[in-house]
């Protein structure tokens, strides 16, 4: 009797240890976090805050980005994959009026620092 209950008790075990390992090997690639550098030349005129979203997962950069209108602007630990589609929502200052979005593709292979220039 006391075989048979140890034999219930490591066949579950067994069959969460093999689900976990198929989980674990089928499961989507995660995101990685990059750094996207928007040239000044990309940015609308009279923008000094953008928003930042991957449209294709629904990631997002912390909150909006603020910077001096007329020159670069970085966004810091993006969380993306290649191929997928950001989306830029440009205001003006202190995140204020809308201005326009932009959309681009992340490029393959997926870079550290993503310019767009």
């Amino acid at each position: 009797m006391q075989l048979t209950t140890r034999k219930r008790t490591l066949l579950p075990t067994a069959l969460v240890a093999a689900a976990s390992a198929v989980a674990l090997t089928a499961g989507p690639a995660s995101a990685t976090s990059i750094n996207i550098t928007v040239g000044s030349q990309r940015i609308p005129a009279g923008a000094a805050c953008v928003y930042v979203t991957d449209t294709s997962t629904g990631g997002t950069s912390n909150g909006s980005v603020q910077f001096t209108p007329g020159g670069s602007v970085t966004i810091r630990n993006v969380n993306v994959e290649s191929g997928d589609t950001v989306h830029f929502e440009w205001h003006a200052a202190n995140c204020g009026t809308y201005i326009r979005d932009d959309t681009y593709r992340v490029p393959t292979p997926l870079p550290t620092v993503w310019n767009i220039n």
